[in-house]
């Protein structure tokens, strides 16, 4: 049987390659572009997050919060009026800063530059993004020697294509990705192909009729085919995910505790039924009003 570590780990994986992929472009159609505070489904005018992830211990009355969970997402992020991050920091299970990343926009709310550093103060990754026509052009990234990490150009086709062709060494493409998008903007598919033209991973996404995402099929090189279905509660919030693999479906539901402004600070997630939880996620958030 494959663990509830390992389908989460590959679900994380998922939803963080679909975020990556996300674009910004200003064209007679327009792709939509998630804010960061979005998709932490936060609401509101929310100035900071500090999220921590719990493992779960049994106790006598029932189940307590352990130890902090060293596989999922430590972290404290600000926020700008139009809801993205400008400052983004990840901790270790030690509660420790690992690293640091800050990023700057133009006007118009687009990512400029996005700088990474270590707890030390030593620079990681830097990415630069350049627009033209008030699209994206070009995505170049760079390590702390100002070597090349990757470089991407996008070409925009029709009304609903996008291709972004990358390299990982100068002059060197090493493969592209076609991007599809349906009538209402929303990023239905994703295939990633090597230079020599073989697909590398496909992901295909569905949305309901209130344009929230509601189901995600891949199929890669390093996690196979998956499914990922997702259920929607009543003030917006994902309630309930079943994860199909090739050889296992898990079935997840969640129970939240919200604070008065209608965000949650508390998240429990059971996995199959159980009456004891899998991970206990705890936040503390800091609005403007």
């Amino acid at each position: 049987m494959v663990s509830m570590r390992k389908y989460l780990k590959l679900a994380t994986a998922v939803m963080a390659v679909m975020a990556a992929l996300a674009v910004v472009s200003c064209n007679s159609w327009s792709p939509v572009q998630e804010t960061d505070a979005s998709k932490y489904e936060l609401k509101g005018d929310v100035l900071s997050l500090r999220s921590i992830p719990y493992t779960v211990d049994s106790a006598a009355e029932g189940f307590k919060a352990g130890e902090i969970d060293p596989m999922a997402n430590n972290v404290y992020i600000e926020f700008n009026s139009d809801g993205n991050a400008t400052l983004l920091r990840r901790f270790n299970r030690h509660g420790d800063m690992v690293s640091e990343q800050r990023s700057l926009y133009n006007s118009k709310g687009q990512l400029l530059e996005t700088e990474t550093v270590s707890s030390s103060g030593e620079l990681l990754e830097k990415d630069v993004y350049e627009y033209k026509n008030g699209r994206i052009y070009s995505m170049r990234a760079t390590d702390g020697m100002d070597s090349l990490k990757k470089y991407e150009v996008y070409k925009y086709y029709g009304t609903d294509s996008i291709r972004v062709d990358y390299s990982f060494k100068e002059g060197k493409p090493a493969g592209y990705r076609i991007m599809t998008y349906d009538d209402r903007g929303y990023n239905t598919g994703n295939i990633m192909y090597s230079v020599t033209g073989r697909k590398l991973s496909e992901f295909k996404m569905r949305y309901d009729s209130q344009c929230r995402r509601d189901s995600v099929y891949s199929d890669n090189m390093l996690f196979g085919k998956m499914e990922s279905r997702m259920e929607y509660d009543d003030n917006g919030f994902c309630s309930a995910m079943t994860i199909s693999g090739r050889a296992n479906t898990v079935s997840i539901h969640f129970e939240l505790t919200l604070d008065s402004h209608g965000n949650w600070i508390e998240r429990l997630t059971y996995q199959d039924g159980s009456a004891v939880p899998t991970k206990i996620e705890r936040r503390e958030i800091r609005y403007a009003d």
